[in-house]
């Protein structure tokens, strides 16, 4: 017990360190080439540009560039005072060694006046109020001009004092602030009418915020009070606090939702009147230094802040603070926040958990065991104890035992996304294993949720009706006291993984998937996507605000849903630290509206009452409009209404910027050449447009800013200028050229005319002579076709039969009169091999036939053995008109080739005819022989008489055998025979063939 006791002490013992929350600060002290330090006033001008004044120079800013002005550029000092523009469009500027002013009218680099007022003199304050101009010199009163033209304002209280502040209120009372701590009300001719002096001799007055409506504030260095220009009462401002007290205010402004912002030599105080909230701004919050000499609100509603020493700070989204490492945070990953008691929150981080407490930042001590843990969730359930669960631990800070205590679910890795105690008082806890249910002191892992493929429980959600929602990575599941019901895919879920879910106030509920925002509804689901205007569609989880409305945290920035449609939506562009939200319990809305929005980043802090977000448009202005013939001759016509350019310089150069200073990076430009681009060209801040070698005409180039992210234009500028005509292009110069031109094509028409004749005459007199000589070659032709040796036939493309010629009258037979003018194919025969149309054909696809032999008949019916040759004839336009037959009769040479050809083998058949005989004598001989050699054995001894007779029959056999042979041969030869005396045989007459051969051979 007694360590526990020392444990704690120690711990209490040790400092905390305390952080608070951090604005969207952007600082601007280092441009180009010098350093910006000592900010000494401020003043936005009525076309947008903000100037600063400092002791370095003057300088002016559009969002882009800087311009800068110093001795070199004229000011008699370097050290700026006081800034104000009049209603003449000259912007003043006051110095410590006199007053001068600058011409506005020249937008791209007004030019300092020549003239110098108050000479040598330390100018304190100047103002355009009443229609004239106010300046105060040091210790030498307040001077009231116009035009140029000074005169003292005749009051004692000023002759030797000091105006640190003027203001007009509504009723036209003009208050200056002394430097002896007193306000003079003057009218606005410079009469006196009030001295308003402190109810306290110790304090002073410093400044004046007037309304329109509202009674004026006088800041002193006792706090705030309201003034009553009609009875001139003071009375006190009630702030409910005393951070507005021992401060000096150098300067009280006020924006469009009625806020008040102070510069102090302490920081910057800003005062809800609505709300009755102050809060002071200084170094803890992000602000580079405390003493701010002068304040500016733009049109835009950024407060610009003068400090003394770190330059110009600029605080875009005021409604919006920031905790990241910068300033304590050990992790810009946020997963969780709860809220444990109005004004306390607790955050966990990939680092640990912290704790916020009246927006101050620090490590909570009952959690620093957990220093090194990535946090997940946290949950504050029914005793007020605090659970803790992250990758791979489960802890509770029992609210009784005043202790942590540390829990395993399982033996297995985990992670815990989310935790949850029911009405019965048992305990959710969603993991990366599943859904574990925790009572009796055990946890039960829930297996069904195993078989229907679910392997993490990511969300936990408890409906007013007692149900319990659940979604997993895997889809939807309902527990409804008895049992659990699985939703999917396959049962009409759009989406698998269910990251959020969410009961509206009417009961509705809301889903967050990968997909986007799905409603449930009675008879389905309804998918919100990109479709409907989702920026981003990983909605994380869903937040409500009291009026009703959706904001869902997503990938892509924080969005409101109403009815159906995204309404609003805040990005990184507008503030936030990081758009990109971690988990379903990584943001809530308090119990004041203000929203904590954890994430990728870190944690900002959103407090939509104090919004500013409305996007304003944005100004444009144009830097450059030239013309150039080539770059060492450009020529500016950036002045001029409606310039007229010469032809001989047609190319332009355009050069515009606009003016946007909530974020700089998010202007973009639109523009246009009428008549030459189609549409509006869109470009980032990328220097010069050029339009080259344009045509004479008249010409409209526009152009306007635009934000990109949403969309927000200024309104359009244009130049209006004329590219000349050059002289050969004007109308007289066309008309005289025109003339000559007509001149000069009746001479030559003229010139043309007489030489066509003279040619016309010599082509007559060629076509004549051509003309005798193609009737010549004509003549000689249809001669040549009329009597070749061949049979010349050409029909038409309809098989008509236009030529004949005498060989084929020889050939067929028929006369020319009868064959002309009809079809080829009565040459045809049912059993020709080949018909002429068919030979038509084929020369119409191949192009032409060559030495093709065929039969055909003549007239007589005979037989004609022909080669052919088919040629097709083309006209000038190559289309086909005539097919030409040129045929050649081979008949007769094809029968005397026939004779020939039979008389040479009959006479080889004669030559073997007498090589077999010669043969077939031998073969006689030697049966003759030995028949007759047995035949006288036979006679001498009657014993060789059998024998006799069987060689008798034998030699019989042979030369009958022999006698067969010969007869089969005169048959292969087809020998002509003759008949014997008496006999019906026929012998071969071979006299008559060897006659018939020789007489052949003299043909």
């Amino acid at each position: 017990m007694i360590k526990k006791v020392l444990t704690i002490a120690l711990l209490l013992a040790i400092p905390v360190l305390l952080f608070s929350q951090q604005y969207n600060f952007k600082i601007y002290n280092q441009l180009e080439d010098f350093n910006l330090n000592q900010v000494l006033a401020l003043y936005q001008d009525k076309t947008g540009f903000l100037w600063v004044g400092s002791a370095v120079g003057l300088f002016r800013y559009d969002s882009e560039n800087w311009l800068r002005y110093d001795l070199n550029e004229g000011l008699p000092s370097n050290e700026i005072s006081a800034i104000a523009e009049d209603d003449s469009s000259h912007l003043w500027v006051g110095t410590s060694y006199g007053l001068v002013r600058l011409n506005l009218n020249n937008v791209i680099h007004p030019l300092v006046d020549s003239t110098l007022y108050f000479h040598g003199e330390e100018i304190v304050y100047v103002r355009f109020l009443a229609n004239r101009l106010w300046v105060s010199i040091s210790d030498k009163g307040l001077f009231v001009g116009k035009t140029g033209h000074f005169e003292t304002v005749p009051i004692p209280e000023l002759k030797n004092a000091s105006v640190f502040s003027m203001e007009e209120d509504a009723l036209g009372n003009i208050y200056a602030t002394l430097d002896n701590g007193h306000i003079v009300i003057l009218d606005e001719q410079g009469k006196k009418k009030h001295i308003i002096k402190p109810p306290d001799e110790k304090e002073a007055f410093s400044c004046v915020l007037t309304g329109r409506e509202e009674e004026p504030i006088l800041a002193s260095t006792n706090g705030l009070y309201r003034f009553n220009p009609i009875n001139r009462q003071l009375r006190p401002f009630e702030t409910g606090t005393d951070q507005v007290k021992n401060l000096y205010i150098f300067s009280l402004l006020k924006d469009k939702e009625g806020t008040i912002w102070a510069a102090t030599d302490s920081g910057i105080v800003r005062i809800r009147q609505k709300d009755k909230e102050v809060e002071r701004i200084n170094k803890l919050n992000g602000l580079p230094d405390e003493m701010i000499y002068s304040l500016l609100i733009d049109r835009e509603q950024n407060i610009w802040i003068g400090t003394y020493t770190a330059g110009l700070v600029k605080l875009a989204f005021r409604n919006i603070l920031t905790y990241n490492e910068d300033i304590g945070l050990e992790s810009n990953v946020v997963n969780s926040i709860i809220e444990t008691e109005i004004g306390t929150k607790l955050v966990g981080t990939d680092a640990g958990i912290f704790k916020i407490k009246e927006l101050h930042l620090q490590r909570d001590p009952r959690f620093r065991k957990l220093d090194k843990d990535v946090i997940w969730v946290l949950y504050k359930d029914r005793q007020g104890n605090i659970w803790a669960g992250g990758e791979y631990f489960l802890s509770k800070w029992d609210k009784k035992k005043k202790k942590l205590k540390f829990y395993t679910p399982t033996k297995e890795l985990f992670v815990i996304f989310d935790i949850m105690q029911d009405r019965q008082g048992k305990y959710w806890f969603a993991t990366s294993s599943g859904l574990f249910l925790y009572r009796k002191r055990k946890f039960i892992l829930q297996d069904e949720f195993a078989e229907h493929k679910i392997k993490q429980v990511l969300t936990i959600e408890e409906l007013r009706d007692g149900e319990i929602l659940l979604g997993t990575d895997n889809g939807l599941v309902r527990y409804d006291g008895k049992k659990f019901t699985f939703i999917q895919k396959e049962d009409g879920l759009p989406d698998r993984l269910v990251h959020t879910i969410h009961e509206d106030k009417n009961g509705r509920l809301w889903l967050g998937c990968d997909k986007g925002l799905i409603e449930v509804k009675d008879d389905g689901f309804w998918l919100y996507g990109k479709d409907d205007g989702l920026h981003g569609t990983i909605i994380a989880q869903i937040l409500e605000d009291g009026q009703g409305a959706l904001w869902l945290c997503g990938d892509q920035g924080l969005q409101r849903f109403e009815n159906g449609k995204i309404t609003f939506l805040l990005t990184r562009h507008d503030g936030l630290v990081g758009e990109e939200f971690t988990t379903q319990n990584s943001s809530l809305i308090d119990s004041k509206g203000v929203f904590w929005l954890g994430g990728f980043g870190g944690l900002t802090v959103y407090n939509p009452k104090n919004t500013n977000n409305s996007p304003i448009a944005p100004k444009i202005y144009l830097k450059k409009a030239a013309y150039q013939r080539d770059s060492s001759n450009t020529f500016s016509f950036i002045d001029k209404k409606k310039a007229i350019i010469p032809f001989s310089n047609n190319n332009i150069i355009f050069d515009f910027n606009g003016i946007y200073f909530r974020d700089e990076n998010e202007l973009s430009f639109l523009y246009k050449l009428e008549g030459v681009d189609n549409g509006w060209q869109r470009i980032d801040r990328l220097g010069e447009v050029r339009y080259n070698n344009l045509w004479p005409g008249d010409y409209h180039f526009k152009v306007k800013a635009m934000l990109k992210h949403n969309k927000v234009t200024s309104e359009e500028i244009e130049k209006v200028f004329v590219i000349e005509k050059p002289f050969y292009l004007t109308y007289w110069f066309i008309a005289a050229l025109v003339g000559l031109l007509l001149f000069l094509g009746l001479l030559v028409i003229r010139i043309r005319t007489k030489r066509i004749r003279r040619l016309n005459k010599r082509l007559e007199a060629k076509i004549a002579q051509r003309t005798k000589e193609l009737a010549v070659t004509k003549a000689f032709l249809e001669n040549i076709i009329e009597h070749v040796g061949s049979a010349i036939i050409a029909v038409d493309n309809k098989n008509k039969i236009s030529t004949w010629n005498k060989h084929a009258s020889r050939v067929f037979g028929y006369a020319k009169e009868k064959m002309i003018g009809n079809s080829i194919s009565v040459l045809d025969d049912a059993e020709d091999a080949y018909a002429f149309s068919e030979l038509l054909e084929e020369v119409k696809k191949s192009g032409e036939i060559l030495q093709l032999e065929m039969q055909k008949k003549n007239e007589k019916g005979q037989t004609l053995d022909l080669v052919v040759n088919a040629t097709p004839l083309y006209d000038e336009n190559d289309q086909l008109f005539s097919v030409s037959f040129a045929m050649e009769d081979f008949s007769e040479r094809n029968r005397l080739i026939d004779t020939v050809i039979n008389r040479e083998k009959a006479l080889a058949g004669i030559t073997a005819l007498n090589r077999l005989l010669a043969t077939l004598s031998h073969y006689f001989n030697n049966s003759i022989m030995a028949i007759n050699g047995m035949a006288q054995l036979a006679n001498l001894d009657e014993k060789y008489y059998e024998k006799f007779l069987r060689t008798t029959e034998t030699q019989v056999t042979r030369i009958q055998a022999v006698l067969k042979s010969l007869s089969g041969l005169v048959q292969q030869l087809n020998l002509k025979t003759r008949d014997y005396v008496g006999e019906s045989n026929r012998l071969f007459d071979i006299e008559k063939e060897i006659d018939s051969f020789l007489k052949t051979l003299q043909k």
